[in-house]
């Protein structure tokens, strides 16, 4: 078409009567309104380079200094909706639960230990992220048996090694398995008997004799801990082999009758996630290796009288659910209630308190966040929104190592210079001044190319070299002219 319309001109000028004059005067006047159009939609193009990079989720990587987890219950897992989760924001996925039976090892429930091999949301979750590592949740919480006979079961998983050899081999059977091809599990152990942490470190060597001994476990630490996990082995978790890292748990602190955050940062002293991660900081462990669990849940508070007490049917409800019309935020921005006018309170994080919790976790020295229940919020970007502001970047801009490319040729052609002509090396063998603008500009144009290559390219540091760069002749000329006036 534009070569059609190229030729019109000289077509036009075939015939002298007016109606081909005129027609190859609209013809020249087509052809340079595309040419000025395709000029214009370059520049376009140029600047687009420079802006900002596109701020959709989906355009989105995590920084790899820090890690998120996100946790999917067997129940979310099965009802759907996981195909909306920005799994490209996430560096662990744990799926499904492995209740584990103290008496034997096996999984007291095979649905629910079996999701990852009944359903398709690994396959999207690898699809979007084919980096993402994979875990299983293996769990208990101390409520097989009867009452009195709890303690006594805690200590037979903790102690029997039988029970680990099985528990080790079924879990790691579920992870080798081909539509899994999991890459570890999340061990949380629930209500643990006052002074077992000597036990589950044993317990985690135990689990790492046998299938488990090629995959990592992490280990999942209560807000309250220092009963079971004291200094000692808090200690030799963070220095041993035994674990590959923490989630701490940020929420579930000591209930009271008030309307109080689900999960605070700081104000309850003993109850935040601040002292939580003071006291495991000062029993020894190293934080840039824990991340912090924050849910994606609300919970729902039923008034009587001044006090407000769990719902006794449903204590807590997907965020989905909430339809909170003005919310109200605690002091600090530490969490969201909302009150309806039959009674009930809903108290929950959204966008804008996660944001600065995440943001807190960073100044704090974290190594990430964890997310409990993605499936409980498939509708705000919010949440996901305030993981990416502080986790996330964007990836490296196509100006930066195209600029770096093109600095290469510079340095190409200065060298190239030097070595063809000879004009060039008298000149530098005469000026000692020569010499120096030479070899200064060859060594900044290596610092700025090696700068523009580096992802993700600071645009702050490429941007600053390439005007130094610019400038760096017009500053040579103005030495020049200082020394011939002072001189």
């Amino acid at each position: 078409m534009a070569a059609c319309l190229l030729m019109l001109p000289a077509l036009a000028g075939c015939g002298s009567d007016p109606v081909s004059k005129a027609a190859g005067k609209g013809a020249s006047r087509g052809v340079n309104k595309l040419i000025n159009l395709g000029k214009k939609k370059i520049r376009q193009s140029v600047r687009e380079l420079g802006k900002n990079p596109d701020t959709a989720l989906v355009n989105l990587q995590l920084l790899h200094r820090y890690q998120v987890f996100g946790y999917e219950p067997s129940w979310n897992a099965y009802k759907g909706g996981w195909e909306r989760h920005y799994y490209n924001l996430l560096s662990h996925l744990v799926i499904g639960e492995y209740d584990i039976n103290p008496e034997t090892g096996d999984a007291r429930v095979d649905t629910a230990s079996r999701v990852p091999l009944n359903t398709t949301l690994l396959d999207s979750a690898r699809l979007a992220n084919p980096g993402i590592r994979v875990l299983l949740l293996a769990s208990y919480t101390g409520d097989y048996g009867a009452p009195a006979e709890r303690e006594s079961n805690y200590d037979y998983l903790l102690t029997d090694a039988q029970v680990q050899r099985r528990l080790s081999d079924s879990l790691g059977a579920l992870l080798a398995h081909p539509l899994f091809q999991g890459d570890g599990i999340v061990l949380e152990l629930g209500r643990l008997p006052a002074g077992s942490g000597p036990k589950v470190v044993k317990f985690i060597d135990g689990l790492r004799r046998w299938k488990l001994k090629d995959y990592d476990i992490y280990l999942k630490l209560p807000p309250q801990g220092r009963e079971v996990y004291d200094a000692q082995t808090v200690k030799a978790l963070s220095d041993g082999p035994h674990v590959a890292g923490f989630i701490l748990q940020g929420y579930g602190f000591a209930q009271t009758d008030s309307l109080l955050p689900m999960a605070p940062v700081q104000g309850r002293t003993g109850q935040d996630i601040a002292s939580a991660l003071a006291y495991y900081e000062g029993a020894g462990l190293d934080l840039s290796r824990a991340v912090v669990e924050t849910p994606w849940f609300a919970d729902v508070r039923q008034q009587q009288g001044s006090a407000y007490i769990p719902h006794p049917v449903r204590p807590q409800i997907p965020l989905d659910e909430v339809k909170a019309r003005k919310p109200s935020y605690f002091p600090g921005e530490e969490g969201v209630s909302y009150v309806t006018r039959d009674g009930y309170a809903y108290v929950y994080d959204d966008g804008a308190t996660l944001r600065r919790k995440y943001a807190w976790l960073r100044q704090a020295g974290a190594g990430g966040a964890s997310i409990y229940g993605l499936g409980y919020n498939t509708i705000d970007e919010g949440p996901w929104r305030a993981v990416s502001g502080a986790f996330a970047s964007a990836p490296p801009r196509l100006i930066y190592p195209s600029l770096g490319f093109l600095l290469l040729f510079i340095a190409g052609g200065i060298i190239g210079s030097v070595i063809r002509f000879w004009q060039v090396r008298n000149v530098i063998a005469k000026r000692r001044a020569h010499q120096w603008y030479y070899g200064l500009a060859l060594m900044a144009v290596v610092i700025v190319f090696a700068i523009c290559i580096t992802p993700p390219a600071p645009p702050q540091a490429a941007g600053g070299a390439s005007f130094i760069l610019v400038l760096f002749p017009f500053l040579r000329r103005f030495t020049g002219m200082i020394k011939r006036w002072t001189g």
